[in-house]
Formats: structure tokens, C-alpha cells, sequence
């Protein structure tokens, strides 16, 4: 399944995050680093 170009070139290099443990109060949450994601992530942070 590692077909990607993407994937294969990132081997080893991704970091690697600790899950989340316990719980989080925020105003938003943003899940997801595609277009859309980043795009609300931009915008969300000018609009401060």
C-alpha cells in the first residue's frame, strides 16, 4: 500500500508525536493537515 512517492521518501524523517493524555478544553479544533485544514488554521489565527 506504500505506493506514494510521498511515503517512501519520508521514511524515518516524520516526527513522531506522544499521544494525547487526558483531556483538553479549546475553542476550536482543527483535525487534519490537508487544504481545508491549513486554510482554517490560517484564518482562525488572523482573526485573533
Amino acid at each position: 500500500m506504500d505506493n506514494s512517492l510521498w511515503i517512501a521518501s519520508m521514511q524515518g524523517k516524520a516526527k513522531r508525536y506522544k499521544s494525547l493524555e487526558g483531556n483538553v478544553n479549546c475553542d476550536v479544533c482543527i483535525i487534519g493537515g490537508g487544504l481545508t485544514g491549513l486554510t482554517s488554521a490560517y484564518y482562525l489565527s488572523k482573526a485573533r
